[in-house]
């Protein structure tokens, strides 16, 4: 079913012109997801992205047979599932729902191509994007440095 153009409106996207936000409408399906529910999984060809309508999700990664570490939480408003913008991208995490969720998703070809014909689309899309990995790049910095001043033994092996 065709999202509505109010449904596909969230802060992240707020200097993406309506007219824009229609196209990317046009291409985008809604979904609801229970508790629990994976929404992709690490590894999978990231043929899909995703903009989190309501809800949370959560990003987790195996890190062994029995241990699965929470890397990130994502609230409403949010888009993942960002290897999607690359041609072969693969996720690099699993996502799960926490509590209903409500996600909307666009297909990588349509969206790519849809982003080459309209420059200034693939611009105010990805200008939010990049914040938030660059957002996401120094917090992640910020917990491995606060883990090796925890375990200055670390050191040595890096």
């Amino acid at each position: 079913a065709m999202v509505s153009l109010d449904t596909i409106k969230i802060p992240m996207l707020e200097d993406v012109s309506d007219e824009y936000l229609s196209k990317l409408a046009e291409l985008a399906t809604l979904e609801r997801y229970e508790d629990g529910s994976f929404i992709y999984r690490r590894g999978e060809n990231a043929t899909l992205f995703y903009i989190l309508k309501s809800g949370e999700i959560i990003l987790e990664q195996e890190l062994g047979e029995d241990v699965t570490a929470t890397i990130g939480v994502l609230k409403a408003g949010s888009c993942m599932g960002l290897a999607a913008l690359t041609m072969d991208g693969v996720y690099k995490a699993t996502a799960v729902a926490k509590g209903q969720c409500e996600v909307l998703f666009i297909g990588r070809e349509e969206l790519l191509k849809l982003m080459d014909d309209n420059p200034a689309l693939g611009y105010g899309l990805l200008k939010p994007l990049y914040a938030q990995l660059v957002d996401g790049l120094e917090l992640r910095t910020a917990q491995f440095l606060q883990v090796l001043t925890q375990h200055p033994e670390l050191k040595s092996v890096l």
